[in-house]
């Protein structure tokens, strides 16, 4: 890790930069997802379990980085139009495994495309190198945070 001192206007710029472009991003996102027939959160949540397996909702809650009762609600959201189910634990019969459902699969994919088109117009002002070089910064900050080791 870089021992250079950043500057406090260094710094502010970055913040700054950062939120604006989630929320933008966010925004323009939810917007896709309109298009689609799941929401933002909810297609994370499918993306999730469909990347990691199946898992316990108290999981699911960290992986996604959001309260347990708002992933509940989300479970329940997607339970009830069949998007996912719940699975009994091998391991702890007290225990459900959320996991997605074929017709939960096939939502995320649809709502995937439509969120990667409009993602290709943005990207595409960058060109491959930078998205790249952009992928490679957010990755390292991201297992920063999460890792916890800064």
């Amino acid at each position: 890790m870089p021992s250079n001192r950043l500057s406090d206007a260094l710094l502010d710029e970055l913040d700054a930069s950062v939120m604006m472009l989630g929320r933008l991003f966010a925004g323009r996102h939810s917007d896709a997802c309109h298009e689609a027939v799941v929401s933002m959160p909810q297609m994370m949540m499918l993306r999730v379990l469909h990347e990691a397996g199946p898992m316990r909702v108290g999981a699911l809650a960290t992986a996604l980085g959001i309260k347990a009762p708002a992933t509940s609600a989300l479970v329940e959201a997607l339970e009830a139009r069949g998007l996912i189910g719940r699975e009994g634990d091998p391991e702890d019969r007290r225990v459900s495994l959320i996991h997605v459902t074929p017709l939960g699969l096939t939502e995320l994919e649809n709502a995937e495309r439509v969120r990667r088109e409009h993602m290709r117009r943005y990207a595409e002002l960058l060109g491959e190198d930078d998205v790249r070089t952009l992928i490679r910064i957010h990755r390292t900050l991201i297992e920063a945070m999460v890792s916890e080791r800064v």
